[in-house]
Order: structure tokens, then sequence, then C-alpha cells
């Protein structure tokens, strides 16, 4: 268990460093491959975004606020230095791409000075239905569709003298997408190699 909270702790550092424009080290990229063998405990996939936090315990009128920088169904992570205590129950308000969702958590695993993971439910069925609409929001396209609609196709990207054929095809999909999946990324790179 220290070993894999060692492991954790050194790859959100690392990750951190590259976000602020650090890039990646050697070690960051040692602990990222230690932390992928470990297995998958969320119940529903994670979703990157960039939202802000209100937290307040259960008994307490103090509030804090942070960043939420991923999310799924059931939690998220928060971006914060003074962490609470794992097992500290939460009052929470979500402001994730304009949508405001009430939550109460528990706070299951802390980083002092990194983060901390919530695992949390929603406070009403109004806030179940703006969480998932959220999570929606988070995993379609950014062009307005229905939800019969199929999901749009990367546009052909304009021919740049320069650029290897695989950067205008990434270019062109991440114009329309916020996401890739790998199946996504393994089809435009086998797409490229027969241009």
């Amino acid at each position: 268990m220290r070993e894999e909270t060692n492991n954790t702790v050194a790859y959100l550092l690392a990750l951190k460093r590259y976000q602020e424009g650090g890039g990646a080290s050697a070690s960051g990229e040692e602990a990222g491959a230690a932390v992928a063998r470990q297995p998958e405990k969320r119940r529903s996939p994670r979703y990157a975004c960039q939202g802000s936090v209100e937290l307040r315990e259960r008994e307490s009128e103090v509030r804090s606020w942070a960043k939420v920088t991923d999310l799924n169904l059931h939690g998220c992570y928060v971006e914060m230095t003074a962490t609470y205590a794992v097992g500290t129950n939460l009052h929470m308000k979500l402001d994730v791409s304009g949508y405001q969702i009430r939550v109460s958590g528990t706070v299951r695993v802390a980083y002092p000075l990194l983060g901390m993971g919530v695992a949390f439910t929603p406070d009403s069925d109004d806030d179940n239905s703006r969480l998932r609409q959220l999570l929606y929001v988070l995993t379609e396209p950014f062009s307005v569709q229905g939800p019969a609609s199929p999901p749009s196709r990367p546009a052909k990207a304009p021919a740049t003298e320069g650029q290897p054929a695989l950067l205008q095809e990434l270019q062109a999909f991440f114009r329309t997408r916020p996401m890739m999946t790998r199946e996504e990324f393994e089809f435009l790179v086998s797409k490229t190699r027969t241009l």
C-alpha cells in the first residue's frame, strides 16, 4: 500500500510539473508506468475537465475552494494544497462548464500539497440529471448534436507543407472533439500510413 501511495504521489507531481510547462521527466514516466500497472478501482470512466468546487465539512460553515481536474459519475479529483483527511464527509458545489451541481462526498484519498479524490452522490434528482448532462458534454464533440445524431467524423485537414499527415489529421480531429480514444488514434495512424 505504501509503495502504491509513493508511486501515485510521484506520478501526480510529475503530471503537475508537465502541466506547468516543465516537460515530462524520466521519473514521471517511470511513476506513470508504475501507476498504470495498478488495477482500475473506479466504477465509471473519468473525464478531464476544468472547473471549481466549493467544499464544506458537513458539520461546519467554513468553506474552501479548489480546482476540479477530472470527474465521473461517482466522484472527482480536486487539486488543493490543504486537503481534508481521508474519511471526511463534505458538502460540495461543483461548477464545471457552466453546470452547478451539489453533491455530498467523502474523501477517499488525500495527497497533501497536491489534492484529493472524493467519492460523491448528487444531493437531488435535479443534481443527478445535471451531472449526467455535464458528463455527456464532456464526452461529446463540441458541435451541438441531438442524442440520436451519429457521432461526427473528423474533417480532412487542409494540406500544410512541412507537416506530417498524422499531425494534420490530429489537428483536424481536435477542432471538433475534446478527447480521443485509443481506437480513434490507432485509426488515424493507420489511415495516415496509407497516404
